[in-house]
């Protein structure tokens, strides 16, 4: 299998990108309700494509033509929070806490499950007063081993739901969801520069607008689902 494909970035008049949950609620008699999780959630993601010219309407026929359906995997993002919110510009000119020029990767990375079965995500050396947000998003990448896809560049993704920042030794822990999957490996790369997950296109929701004579297109939309290997 080919690399993951990078979509287009800067075409779309909406985003969603949420979490898809398969989970069961079971009322009892004693008026208590009992939940549960059915399988891990993935990652979902809908760009709805704006008006667009002639280049661009190449590029996205060039980027369904090359994923061929279901059948190449590519890397969806939010396409809407590329980076932090407190750093929406990038991270030109930030570094790290212990020294050097920071490239948007953590030196190094670990998550505590708390008791109330919350995700506890800890970077270190980064910036010192690096702030992260609710709503941001924490990437890490690896080369997946699995047979099918072995030696492939893999990525996952959290999204934080408490924030905090950088202390100045540039060490932050902040609150995620989901978990971190159990297919990320301990030496993943965590990074904050565009983080993104892979994922397969959903072929029955993905559709290319048309284009008109004037070589303007509008409409349509790319559907994916997050594909999570080890």
């Amino acid at each position: 299998m080919k690399e993951p494909i990078e979509m287009p970035t800067s075409y779309f008049a909406a985003v969603h990108y949420e979490l898809q949950r398969v989970d069961y609620a079971a009322p009892e008699g004693g008026g208590r309700v009992a939940g549960v999780q059915a399988g891990f959630p993935l990652w979902s993601g809908v760009w709805t494509i704006d008006v667009v010219g002639r280049d661009q309407s190449d590029a996205l026929r060039a980027f369904f033509l090359e994923v061929r359906g279901a059948t190449r995997r590519f890397l969806g993002r939010d396409t809407l929070r590329p980076y932090p919110k407190a750093h929406a510009g990038g991270f030109a000119g930030m570094n790290r806490a212990g020294g050097g020029a920071f490239d948007g990767t953590a030196d190094a990375w670990s998550e505590t499950i708390a008791a109330d079965g919350d995700s506890e995500v800890t970077l270190e050396n980064l910036p010192a007063g690096l702030v992260l947000s609710q709503g941001d998003y924490v990437g890490f990448t690896w080369e997946a081993t699995e047979s099918a896809v072995a030696g492939l560049t893999w990525h996952a993704c959290v999204r934080v739901v408490a924030g905090g920042t950088a202390d100045g030794a540039g060490e932050v822990t902040v609150t995620c969801e989901p978990p971190i999957p159990s297919a990320v490996p301990a030496e993943a790369t965590a990074y904050l520069n565009q983080p993104a997950c892979v994922m397969a296109l959903v072929i029955d929701q993905s559709n290319l607008p048309a284009i008109g004579r004037g070589f303007v297109a509008s409409g349509g939309q790319i559907t994916g689902i997050q594909d999570i290997r080890a």
